[in-house]
């Protein structure tokens, strides 16, 4: 085995990684649904523009989740053919596989880090409103 060869263990330790970053993006995904299902009750009874800053926000922020699930998808898929590629021993195709999903899963961290920083923007929001309420 020539030393750039992917085994099945280096396949194998993506698989946990990218599994605890899409349950970790599911939960965020879950928590903004309930963010955004209050945020329109609320506009519902009292149309604010603050509130409706916080609803462009949040609809961005969903789309940007929506994507980085998807790429965590695509990047836990490539794993499993590269995986696939070992067992019909075709190392170049695992090989290529292997890289694929390691960079679709850095791009999948960092889409979510713009949606981090889009969620401070949001607490930033809020605390903006109510500092023009006290003032």
């Amino acid at each position: 085995m020539d030393h750039h060869d992917i085994s099945y263990s280096s396949a194998g330790l993506l698989f946990p990684a990218i599994s605890l970053l899409m349950l970790a993006y599911t939960n965020r995904f879950l928590g903004l649904a309930a963010v955004v299902r209050n945020l329109v009750a609320l506009y519902r009874h009292h149309p604010q523009a603050h509130i409706q800053r916080q609803v462009l926000n949040l609809k961005k922020r969903i789309l940007l989740l929506r994507q980085v699930q998807a790429i965590g998808v695509t990047s836990l898929t490539s794993c499993t053919a590269c995986m696939l590629a070992l067992v019909f021993s075709c190392q170049l195709l695992a090989q290529a596989l292997f890289g694929l999903a390691v960079v679709l899963m850095l791009v999948s961290l960092i889409v979510s880090l713009v949606e981090i920083y889009m969620s401070v923007e949001a607490i930033n929001l809020e605390l903006d409103h109510i500092d023009d309420d006290m003032a």
